[in-house]
C-alpha cells in the first residue's frame, strides 16, 4: 500500500500527463536536456565512465545499451549508471538552488537508456523528463536545505526519486503504480557528501538513475510495495532530524519547481560560481599584470567554504571544489572551462602561485550566490569585484544561446561535426513522433546526412 504523499505526487504526475505541459514548462526542459545531453557526451570518456563500463564488460553485462558518445554495448542497469556519471563528472550539470539537486544527469541517464528498449514520441520524454525534475524538487525541498547542510548529497538521495517517476511516465504506468514506483524507490537511496570531489560523486547520480529505472520496471511487472511498508514519507521523516518535513512544499502549490532549475556556467562546485565570475571580471583590468598581485582575498558564503576550501587540488575532480583553484585559474587565464580544471591546469606553476595567495572569508550573511573578491598588488591599486547574482542565479539564468554555445564546446571534442544536429534535434523534440534519431546522433559511427 503506498503513502498518502506518493500518491498526491502521482496523482499530479498523472494530471500533467493527461493535460500536457504548458508551455514555458516544455521549453525549460527542452533546456536542460540540452544542457544535459552535452554533460553526459563530454563526460563519456572520463575515467570514472572507462572503469563503469569496463566492469560491466568483465563481468559479462553486453546487451544492446549504448552510453552516448560510447562504442561500447552493455546491460540496462550498467547503460544507467554509466551514462549518469558521465553526466555528473565535470560538475557542469545544472543546479536546483534550494536542494542543490544536480537533476539532469540522473533524468537524462534513465530516459536514453530506457528509450533503448522502448521508443516513445518526443513530446512523452519531455514530459517524463520534466515530471522527474518536479517529483524530486517537491520531495526534496520538504527537508531542504537542512538535509543538505547535514551531509546528504542530495542528487543521489533525491535523484533515484525523479528516475522512478521519469520512468513511469516513459512506461505510461498508472497513478498507483506510479505512486508504488515512488515509494518503493525511497528505499533505495544513495549519496552522502563524503564522496565529493571523488568518482563517488558521480556514480550517485548514475547509480540513482539505474536504481529508479528498475524499480519501475519492477513495478510494471507486479512488485508492490506491503501493507504500511515504509516509503517516501518515511524517507523523508528519517532524515528531517530535529524537525517535521514541509509536507506542504510537495503538494501544496500548482506551480512548476522545476523553473527554478538553473543551468551551470563553469564546470564546478556552484557555491564557487560567484568567486570565479568576480575573478573574470578582475582578470580583464589585471591585463598582463598579474605577477603584481601579492594577496587575494574572497569573501564568501560558508557553505563556499565548507564544500569549496580545499586549498591544493590533487586531481580533476576535487579541483572543481577548490575554490582557490578556480579563482586562480581565472585570473591568470581569463577563463573557467574544463581545461581549468585538468591535471596541466593544475600543475601551472602561474596558477599555482596565485592559488597559494587566495585567503577566503566566510561571512555568515552572505548568500551563496554571491561574494566579494579584493586583488592586493605591489605598487598597483588594489582591484575589487563584487558579485550579488551569479550568472546562472534565478535573477541571471544563462541564455538560450549560452547554453547552446556551451553544448557544442561539450559535445565537439567527442562527436566532432554533431553538436548543431543534435541541438536541432532536441529542439524539434516537442513535434516529433519518436526519439530514435536522437539516439542515433549519439552514437559515434552514425553518420549525419543533410
Amino acid at each position: 500500500m503506498t503513502q498518502p504523499l506518493s500518491r498526491a505526487l502521482a496523482g499530479r504526475v498523472r494530471n500533467a500527463v493527461r493535460d500536457g505541459l504548458p508551455d514555458p514548462v516544455a521549453e525549460a526542459t527542452s533546456l536542460f536536456l540540452l544542457n544535459s545531453l552535452g554533460t553526459v557526451i563530454a563526460g563519456s570518456p572520463r575515467p570514472v565512465v572507462d572503469r563503469l563500463v569496463g566492469t560491466a564488460l568483465r563481468l559479462g553485462c553486453s546487451s544492446g545499451y549504448r552510453v552516448s558518445g560510447r562504442t561500447e554495448t552493455v546491460d540496462l542497469n550498467w547503460c544507467a549508471v554509466a551514462t549518469g556519471a558521465a553526466g555528473h563528472v565535470d560538475d557542469f550539470d545544472d543546479t536546483q538552488p534550494v536542494t542543490y539537486i544536480h537533476a539532469g544527469p540522473t533524468l537524462v541517464a534513465t530516459a536514453l537508456t530506457l528509450t533503448q528498449l522502448l521508443d516513445v514520441s518526443g513530446p512523452r520524454l519531455l514530459e517524463a523528463l520534466a515530471l522527474g525534475y518536479e517529483v524530486q524538487f517537491r520531495a526534496g525541498l520538504t527537508i531542504s536545505p537542512e538535509q543538505y547542510v547535514a551531509g546528504w548529497h542530495s542528487t543521489g538521495v533525491f535523484g533515484v526519486i525523479g528516475a522512478a517517476t521519469t520512468a513511469s511516465v516513459l512506461l505510461d504506468l498508472d497513478e498507483e503504480a506510479t505512486a508504488a514506483a515512488i515509494d518503493l524507490a525511497a528505499h533505495l537511496i544513495v549519496g552522502h557528501q563524503e564522496g565529493l570531489g571523488t568518482m563517488n560523486k558521480s556514480f550517485h547520480a548514475g547509480r540513482a538513475a539505474a536504481n529508479g529505472l528498475r524499480i519501475a520496471l519492477a513495478v510494471r511487472a507486479g512488485l508492490r510495495p506491503s501493507s504500511g511498508a515504509a516509503g517516501l514519507e518515511s524517507l523523508l521523516s528519517a532524515m528531517a532530524i530535529g524537525y517535521s518535513p514541509r509536507l506542504e512544499a510537495a503538494v501544496g502549490d500548482a506551480g512548476w519547481r522545476l523553473l527554478e532549475n538553473r543551468t551551470k556556467p563553469f564546470p564546478c562546485g556552484v557555491v564557487a560560481h560567484p568567486g570565479v565570475e568576480a575573478a573574470l571580471s578582475a582578470a580583464a583590468e589585471l591585463s598582463g599584470t598579474v605577477e603584481s598581485v601579492q594577496r587575494i582575498v574572497l569573501r564568501c558564503s560558508p557553505l563556499a567554504t565548507t564544500l569549496t576550501g580545499i586549498a591544493q587540488p590533487s586531481t580533476e575532480l576535487n579541483a572543481r571544489l577548490s575554490l582557490p583553484h578556480a579563482v586562480a585559474a581565472a585570473l591568470v587565464r581569463g577563463r573557467a572551462g574544463l581545461a581549468e580544471f585538468t591535471r596541466e591546469a593544475i600543475a601551472d606553476q602561474a596558477i599555482a602561485r596565485l592559488r597559494a595567495r587566495v585567503e577566503l572569508i566566510a561571512e555568515p550573511r552572505r548568500s551563496e550566490f554571491g561574494a566579494r573578491l579584493t586583488l592586493e598588488r605591489e605598487g598597483l591599486p588594489a582591484i575589487e569585484r563584487e558579485v550579488t547574482s551569479v550568472t546562472g542565479s534565478q535573477e541571471h539564468p544563462m541564455t538560450y544561446d549560452a547554453v547552446a554555445d556551451k553544448f557544442t564546446a561539450l559535445v565537439e571534442p567527442v562527436l566532432p561535426g554533431r553538436s548543431e544536429s543534435l541541438r536541432l534535434c532536441v529542439g524539434s523534440l516537442d513535434a516529433s513522433k519518436s526519439v530514435s534519431r536522437l539516439q542515433s546522433l549519439t552514437r559515434p559511427e552514425f553518420e549525419v546526412h543533410s
